[in-house]
């Protein structure tokens, strides 16, 4: 069992070039909305001052003669100490979705000529926006990503689960047999009730996260009411906690089955 246990290293070696990348792309995506969140948190001590709006418009983002999107175009200027500045930024990170009605909503709020709050940076003026705070396009974005998220972290345990049984392969005392009776095979003794209990809340976490961010921003787009997002999360949660106490205890009860003492009890 020692040579051949485990991932085999051409297998290894194909999970590990799929990995690294899918790691990548997702980090980057990450940090862009961490970022952003960060600095969306940091304009709530930003100075305000009223400004003037001078151009409001929704945008369409077009391929040829096709529209694949919307965005809007916000436009404002505002004074500070004296010295005149124009802004565009509606709030940090990126506005830009397929939800137009979303976007007419929002202008809604900032006509031409109507005045406006404006928060800057009183470290530099210029850096300044509308929008401040964690809003509900933040939660979906973060949702839209736990799948991700999820996948790149199995990955890696994977990965180093495969080469550490061919670096350390398990001695007898060190595995234990398949609970799936039609697939009978040796399992790593840290493969415990709480590691199948983890891995089934983390996929039906992750699966439910996938559809739900479909139906919200399809339902009702990137800009709902903050409890539509709210609500998404706490049923992601709840999915992955009852995925995670079911397996649990069928792992729990399927092991205590298979002790030998178990029959004397």
């Amino acid at each position: 069992m020692g040579k051949n246990s485990g991932m085999s290293i051409p297998g290894l070696i194909l999970l590990l070039l799929f990995t690294v990348p899918w790691s990548g792309l997702t980090l980057l995506v990450d940090l862009h909305i961490g970022w952003a969140m960060i600095r969306q948190i940091r304009a709530l001590g930003y100075s305000t001052v009223m400004g003037t709006v001078t151009h409001s418009s929704v945008v369409e983002e077009r391929e040829g003669n096709e529209t694949h999107g919307y965005d809007f175009d916000i436009r404002y200027e505002y004074v500070v100490e004296g010295s005149q500045y124009n802004g565009s930024r509606y709030r940090y990170g990126s506005d830009s979705n397929g939800d137009r009605t979303g976007h007419y909503r929002i202008l809604a709020s900032f006509p031409v000529g109507g005045q406006v709050k404006v928060h800057y940076n009183p470290n530099d003026p210029g850096d300044a926006v509308l929008r401040t705070g964690i809003v509900a396009a933040d939660i979906v974005l973060v949702m839209a990503m736990l799948p991700f998220n999820l996948m790149m972290l199995g990955l890696w345990l994977t990965l180093y689960d495969g080469i550490r049984s061919r670096l350390w392969p398990p001695i007898a005392s060190q595995v234990k047999s398949s609970h799936d009776r039609h697939h009978p095979r040796v399992l790593p003794d840290h493969w415990t009730p709480l590691y199948f209990a983890v891995a089934a809340g983390a996929i039906a976490s992750g699966l439910m996260a996938f559809l739900l961010t479909f139906i919200v921003v399809f339902g009702f787009g990137l800009y709902p009411h903050l409890i539509v997002p709210l609500a998404a999360w706490g049923l992601i949660l709840c999915t992955g906690g009852l995925a995670g106490r079911f397996m649990y205890r069928k792992a729990v009860q399927d092991d205590f089955a298979e002790r030998p003492e178990s029959a004397e009890i």
